[in-house]
């Protein structure tokens, strides 16, 4: 113990001796811990701290999937029947529908809000009472409407007001009675969007729309068990599977496949399918705050090992003296892992201050990102373990070779200087890692912002860059029938038409290009002939393509005579056109849209066009079909109205006229244009920004460890300069003897990069990042191209600049000094 005092006394007065180089030690690991901790705070926040359920004895509590796949929903039908089998292995079986959403309508504006229906005794199964008022209770079945409000949205929308209880919430129309508030660690079952509110199960259809609990095929629940005392998983799982075979045998038509697969609560995020995905984007980037880790270790291990070449003689009088190499290392690592400490504290006030950048920078979207980066333990040990395992790996270089250095050299003075080696030596090998990590980090970042741009130039289909765009469900606020909706519609285009600025507005099922597949569905399209193939679809008023900026190509555009009365028509885009009647016009051709529908005629060919992202390829175009609104309404559609007027006015504007004509009308995520196609570019963008950002990181240490170990040889050589300089040699000759071998370092370590970009090619390769790149393949010839030369023009910088200033020496005055 003693000794281990003694190493850290000695530590700190190295430290104190050299304080620029302690600083640039400290700032380098700080950078690299940073990102690191900046990334896991994300990671955390998103996974972590959300994982498994809230409550008492998380241990018993467990998960059942079920349906033909392993991880599936479980329909109401099965999960009223497995309770009343007894529940099985379990001493309680609750369920919820984690996705409901429903149009607030609180008299000054409508919103929309994300929810879950849970059985009525499910947070008395998990045992997480309620922060304010009551849970739902038996005789909530049967009373009036109750609901419960999650915890963030009571602070958000009612200010915390304990007096919130009783108070009526309207949700799609439907009147609900204000019973509770949900504790705080109940956050919802998706990660960054915390739930607004609880409904219990059996209103899930009569708020959320449809008949999904009538369905036994309709999987809309995750249940959720706990274990009966003494039960094991694997007894547990055994019963389920006996449990299973009798609701296959009981309704083989809609259980035929059946499977119930048990997991702990405390092992489960969204579901365990979905588990596996966002897991794997958490390690990839962890891998990449490791390589820019990796980066700045180098770089202090380079440090390091200059600050040790400066020791080398009080090293040699320690070893005279009796000091093992052992002990001789450990004053290295100590030292290392003492400035690493600050490092990591630097790095968690860099996270602290990065990581809410990333949540700040969201799309415009209806349900806003929200999740909690405050440091919690786990960032905390995080941060930590992170600080001193990269302080031991930065001194373990400059440890390993001081403990090898040859005593009688050393005394002499006579240990030679980096460049004038001829072997590769172990600050060859630093300098030649942080620039193959480095070429890796560019490459991911240069073949994520190609794919941006390449993004940003595509042609969408339509020309509309200048408008606004609001959704609108009728069925959900109003709960207007068929007749009153089509007037309601009819009335809310004439308004918007009568906005100034606007030229046109009009009405579409679906928008292109809207997230998540939002309305799009696959119909049914059969030919007189009576072939079936299944084609997208979506409705559309009069007016669309005129205001989305969409070319008719033949016939004519959906007009207000196209009505309930007139013959039904349709218009094709070119290829549905080409698929489906090949070297034929498809004027005039027929098509029968579902099994009760009338036949219709095709009226209209329009271009093609982008319908679900960006990341579409143009080359194979998707079929599509436009139906008219009113031969085939559709309660839920689109708003858009073209204008030259400002984005911002023109979006206020539009809330204020439409809350005029219908107080509740239940609109909601209006936006501009621009923000409705940033929305397609946001995940894109968003992990472009963090590779690029990490790649210019580690190229900036990267940079500063060239120019700190050319600096260092420069210095370590003057005596050499000088000599040369006496001899004749010229400037230029100089500059190679000072800069070559960090040239030649960086040529080598490029190549290696390039040769193992498979390891960040590995990174975007994955099912999820692979999406990312449109029009760009992880072999582009532009980004392996651009990167060696950037790299190379940088290298030149960091090496020449300070080889040229230690050419400019005096010969006279640096032999008098050296003397």
């Amino acid at each position: 113990m003693t000794s281990i005092l003694q190493d850290v006394r000695l530590a700190v007065r190295q430290i104190v001796r050299k304080p620029a180089t302690s600083a640039l030690v400290i700032g380098s690991l700080a950078l690299g811990i940073g990102v690191s901790t900046t990334i896991f705070s994300l990671v955390n926040a998103v996974a972590l701290r959300e994982l498994g359920l809230p409550g008492q004895r998380p241990e018993e509590v467990v998960e059942v999937y079920t349906q033909a796949q392993p991880f599936g929903f479980t329909s109401y039908l099965n999960y009223l029947d497995l309770r009343e089998s007894g529940a099985g292995p379990f001493t309680g079986l609750a369920a919820r529908a984690p996705f409901v959403q429903a149009i607030l309508a609180d008299g000054e504006r409508t919103r929309l809000l994300t929810g879950e229906a849970i059985s009525l005794d499910f947070l008395e199964l998990i045992e997480l009472p309620p922060a304010l008022g009551r849970g739902f209770r038996p005789e909530d079945a049967h009373g009036e409407p109750v609901a419960l409000l999650g915890y963030s949205f009571w602070q958000r929308h009612f200010g915390a007001d304990p007096l919130v209880l009783g108070r009526r919430l309207k949700l799609n129309g439907r009147e609900l009675t204000v019973v509770g508030v949900v504790s705080l660690a109940l956050r919802g079952s998706v990660p960054g969007f915390p739930t607004d509110f609880w409904l219990p199960l059996h209103l899930h259809d009569e708020i959320g729309g449809g008949s999904t609990l009538e369905l036994r095929g309709a999987g809309i629940l995750v249940l959720t068990g706990r274990l009966a005392p003494g039960s094991s998983l694997d007894q547990a799982q055994a019963q389920l599977d006996v449990l299973a075979q009798g609701l296959r045998a009981a309704h083989p038509d809609d259980n035929g496949e059946l499977r119930l697969t048990l997991m702990p609560a405390s092992e489960v995020l969204l579901a365990p399918s979905w588990d596996a995905v966002l897991f794997q984007i958490a390690g990839r980037l962890m891998a990449l705050a490791g390589i820019v880790l990796l980066i700045a270790c180098a770089n202090v291990a380079g440090l390091l090992m200059a600050r040790g070449v400066d020791r080398r003689q009080e090293i040699a009088v320690r070893t005279a003296l009796g000091a093992s190499r052992w002990r001789v290392a450990r004053l290295f690592l100590t030292e290392s892992v003492l400035l690493a400490l600050p490092g990591g504290l630097f790095g968690l006030l860099i996270a602290v201050w990065i990581a809410p950048l990333f949540v700040a920078f969201q799309p415009v979207v209806p349900i806003p990102v929200s999740l909690d980066l405050s440091p919690d333990a786990r960032v905390f040990g995080f941060t930590l373990a992170v600080a001193i395992v990269a302080g031991a790996v930065s001194g373990l270089f400059p440890a390993s070779r001081s403990a090898r250095r040859d005593l009688a050299s050393e005394i002499k003075g006579a240990g030679a200087a980096w460049g004038g080696e001829r072997k590769l030596g172990l600050t060859d090998l630093v300098l030649l890692a942080q620039v193959a990590l480095s070429t890796v980090l560019l490459v991911g970042a240069g073949l994520l912002v190609r794919s941006v741009g390449k993004a940003q130039a595509v042609d969408p289909g339509f020309q509309l860059r200048q408008g606004v765009v609001a959704e609108i469900d009728l069925g959900r606020g109003l709960r207007a029938g068929e007749e009153s909706g089509r007037e309601l519609y009819g009335r809310i285009l004439e308004r918007a038409r009568e906005l100034p600025g606007i030229r046109s507005a009009a009405l579409v099922e679906r928008l292109p290009l809207m997230p998540l597949g939002s309305r799009i569905s696959q119909r049914p399209v059969t030919f007189e002939s009576g072939a079936t193939v299944r084609l997208a679809a979506t409705r559309i008023s009069p007016g669309y393509f005129d205001t989305m900026g969409i070319p008719l190509v033949a016939g004519r555009d959906v007009t207000a005579a196209d009505d309930a009365a007139a013959p039904s028509v349709i218009v094709v885009n070119e290829a549905a056109a080409r698929r489906l009647w090949p070297g034929e016009s498809p004027l005039g051709q027929r098509l029968l849209l579902g099994a009760d529908a009338p036949w219709s005629e095709v009226v209209g060919v329009v271009g093609n066009g982008l319908y679900t992202s960006l990341q579409e390829d143009p080359r194979t175009p998707q079929p599509f079909l436009y139906q008219p609104l009113l031969q085939d309404y559709s309660p839920a559609m689109t708003l858009v109205a073209a204008g030259s007027i400002d984005a911002g006015a023109a979006v206020a504007r539009l809330r204020a006229e439409l809350a005029a004509l219908e107080p509740d009308l239940p609109i909601y995520d209006v936006k501009t244009m621009e923000d409705h196609v940033a929305v397609s570019l946001f995940l894109p963008r968003l992990v472009a920004v963090l590779f690029l950002g990490c790649g210019l990181l580690g190229l900036a240490l990267g940079a500063a460890g060239i120019w700190g170990a050319v600096a260092h040889a420069a210095a370590r050589r003057t005596r050499e300069v000088a000599v040369r300089v006496a001899v004749g040699a010229t400037r230029g000759d100089l500059v190679r003897l000072l800069a070559g071998r960090a040239v030649i370092l960086t040529g080598v370590g490029v190549a290696v990069g390039l040769g193992s970009a498979g390891a960040c090619r590995a990174l975007l390769d994955a099912s999820v990042f692979s999406a990312l790149l449109f029009g760009v393949g992880t072999a582009d010839p532009v980004t392996f191209v651009a990167v060696p030369l950037f790299l190379g023009l940088v290298a030149l910088a960091a090496s020449g600049v300070p080889a040229l200033r230690a050419s400019r020496v005096s010969p006279s005055s640096a032999l008098r000094d050296d003397g």
